[in-house]
């Protein structure tokens, strides 16, 4: 039969309870000053209403950024939810605009290249 108090799962134990390894959050910062912010994450009401928030900056972006960029900030700082990250991250970087600026660059260049070829 097997000891339920191996050596080996007392150390794991002692582990454990002496704190040796900072406690971290789901990303792997180390939690700090008694934050609780386990590893699941925000709550799911917490993230919709931030998603809807950030929804209707997206929608309305050039004239929140115009108006309103320490609200945009403000956001940032609460977190960008995972699912509209590949949305927002253009527009706060000015990728969009810079898209939008060379909108036929790469069909122009494509088509430079497969004439000098042939």
């Amino acid at each position: 039969m097997l000891n339920s108090s191996s050596p080996a799962q007392k150390n794991l134990s002692e582990e454990d309870s002496s704190g040796s390894e900072p406690e971290t959050d789901r990303f792997g910062f180390i939690l700090t000053n008694g934050s609780t912010a386990g590893s699941l994450g925000p709550p799911p009401e917490l993230v919709r209403q931030r998603e809807a928030k950030w929804i209707k900056i997206i929608d309305q972006w050039d004239r929140i950024l115009l108006k309103k960029s320490s609200k945009v900030k403000v956001q940032c700082q609460k977190g960008i939810p995972a699912s509209l990250r590949a949305k927002c991250w253009p527009l706060l970087c000015g990728a969009a605009n810079r898209m939008k600026q060379h909108e036929n660059l790469y069909e122009a260049r494509e088509a430079n290249t497969l004439t000098g070829m042939v």
